[in-house]
């Protein structure tokens, strides 16, 4: 056998015990997490009964719910146009304002008392021949019909001419019929706000021919008693509240399921990870070897083992209120997002936990956060009108929009066959990526923090260190040949030290150094305490640093292990 394939089977051999050895090390992790969550499991009696909260919100809110379906079914059935419609139009008429002054003030005053907000929609053309002139070459898209008033009423009718609308043809039906009623009553000849009267049209909306598909039609009431099992749910889809009711509840047992969860964090998992760092005791392990990433690991597939539960809670307690309501497919995908909400609110919590020193903080911010989750849900309007900013910037306060959404379409798409629907489904794919992309945000920030302050893992890195290559690939000495090597350096360099040979390095600081400033605000130094220190620890060995009083044993020590609030003044330390 060649000296390579000798070489390469050790390497191999080396790799596979690296890799057992990283496994072992996950594999202790979770047991120490389970043992010290063991008790603190008892403490999902909370959360249970708040994810769970769809079986009391939703029939406590049916009432409020059932009038704004009875509004929202006329909708469906009729289109509607009033004066207020018609002054958010901005649209002009042309008029006579000169020789017909009472009319047009009239034809005003009616349009305002109907809802209407402005008066200056009639523009005074002239004479009647000055006024067909202008109708029919117009130059203001705005002007949208002609009221030619008679003088001789009793032998000469008035005449309302409107523009036809290709487009938008019922609008523009709507629009004229409505000029004309407001026109016959400006006509009057004592009009007073006696003989007002408020007139709104409505038109019933296109119902579907025979020939329609059969997905287009809607269900009868025969198939809809037939198909649909008794249930609460199936009582909401009979009498199409259902859509209206879901939008009302989901923010609140949104809201709710969050209180719940973060509950369990803090007292399980968030609490867990503020005893292993009691006395910098997880830290002390990181610096002895223990495996940044196997740490993490067994952090988040805990995380996300419990959000699997509670995510599979929410949507069992939908599953059971309704059942034969929704299809599996529509099922899923509630059941997808609710364990991206979960996670989302655990990576925010294991931020809060990272940042803040005191615990109680931890747990206040938490609880606010979800309050504040819970007064956005409620009023979805408002996050409406913030655009897609706040969408950006906290995409996890319009999860309860993405749920009642997808509850609606799929309830539509097999039930109600409804085109008028208010979910649109662009928005909701842009909720789901803007909360992924959030939430891998966050815990990247987690990861990149986790190296920097001293609540973290200990090691104190600088800003930069996720773009140094010694982050990534740490020199470590692996073989024979390079630990001969190093063996000879100091040989030849400090020949009066004893050299180490076969121990692997645990710490190597590289000219350290330390410096005191003489005031908080001054640039002057007043004392050097430690001057480009050099030293080297190994696994195995007792290692014992000498030195008078004053010398910097303490700085020294506190500067490598990262226990000092002020950093060494330049070092490099791995």
């Amino acid at each position: 056998m060649s000296g390579n394939q000798i070489d390469d089977k050790q390497h191999e051999s080396k790799r596979s015990a690296t890799t057992g050895s990283y496994f072992w090390i996950c594999k202790q992790l979770l047991l120490l997490l389970l043992k010290l969550k063991s008790w603190r499991f008892a403490f999902l009696i909370i959360p249970i009964p708040l994810l769970m909260s769809n079986q009391h919100v939703l029939p406590f809110l049916t009432p409020h719910a059932t009038s704004n379906a009875g509004a929202d079914a006329l909708n469906d059935r009729f289109l509607s146009y009033g004066a207020a419609d018609f002054a958010t139009s901005k649209a002009k008429v042309l008029a006579g304002r000169s020789d017909f002054s009472a009319e047009t003030t009239a034809a005003a005053s009616i349009v305002q008392m109907s809802g209407g907000s402005s008066t200056n929609w009639i523009e005074d053309c002239g004479s009647e021949s000055e006024c067909r002139e202008q109708f029919i070459h117009r130059s203001d898209e705005s002007v949208i019909a002609l009221i030619r008033y008679s003088k001789t009423p009793e032998t000469k009718r008035s005449v309302l001419e409107c523009f036809k609308d290709e487009e938008q043809y019922k609008l523009a039906s709507f629009r004229c019929a409505f000029l004309y009623s407001i026109m016959v009553q400006s006509m009057a000849k004592r009009f007073s706000p006696a003989h007002f009267i408020n007139l709104r049209l409505f038109l019933q909306r296109h119902t579907k021919s025979s020939n329609s598909s059969a997905a287009d039609k809607l269900p009868s009431t025969a198939k809809l008693n037939a198909d649909l099992p008794q249930s609460t749910c199936a009582g909401w889809v009979k009498d199409g509240s259902l859509e209206s009711l879901f939008q009302l509840g989901t923010g609140f047992t949104a809201g709710l399921s969050a209180i719940g969860m973060m509950f369990y964090l803090l007292s399980s998992t968030i609490s867990c990870i503020r005893i292993l760092k009691t006395g910098g005791f997880l830290q002390q392990l990181f610096r002895n070897g223990l495996s940044v990433s196997a740490y993490w690991l067994v952090i988040w597939l805990v995380t996300l083992t419990e959000c699997l539960v509670f995510a599979g809670i929410y949507t069992a307690s939908h599953t059971v209120q309704c059942p034969g309501v929704f299809s599996a497919a529509g099922m899923a995908s509630i059941f997808g997002f609710f364990l991206l909400y979960c996670l989302y609110l655990a990576a925010f919590a294991l931020l809060l936990e990272l940042l803040l020193p005191s615990f109680i903080l931890v747990v206040s911010s938490t609880m606010a956060v979800s309050i504040v989750c819970i007064a956005a849900f409620s009023n979805r309007k408002f996050l409406e009108s913030t655009g897609t900013v706040m969408l950006h910037l906290f995409p996890i306060l319009f999860s309860a929009e993405f749920i009642s959404g997808k509850f609606s379409l799929d309830e539509e798409r097999l039930w109600t066959g409804k085109r008028h629907s208010k979910v649109n489904p662009s928005r909701l794919s842009q909720i789901l990526v803007a909360n992924l992309i959030g939430f891998f945000v966050l815990m990247l920030l987690k990861f990149y923090l986790d190296f920097l302050v001293r609540t973290g893992n200990g090691f104190c890195l600088s800003l930069s260190y996720p773009v140094r290559a010694s982050f990534w690939r740490p020199q470590v000495a692996t073989s024979a040949a390079i630990e001969d090597t190093k063996s000879n350096d100091a040989k030849k360099s400090e020949p009066n030290i004893e050299p180490v040979i076969g121990l692997s390095s645990i710490v190597e600081a590289k000219e350290v150094s330390k410096t005191y400033s003489s005031g908080c605000c001054s640039g002057r130094m007043k004392w050097l305490v430690l001057k480009q220190l050099s030293c080297t620890i190994y696994r195995g060995q007792i290692t014992a640093l000498i030195g008078h009083n004053g010398a910097g044993k303490s700085t020294s020590s506190q500067a490598r292990s990262c226990q000092t609030r002020e950093r060494p003044t330049s070092a490099a330390v791995w």
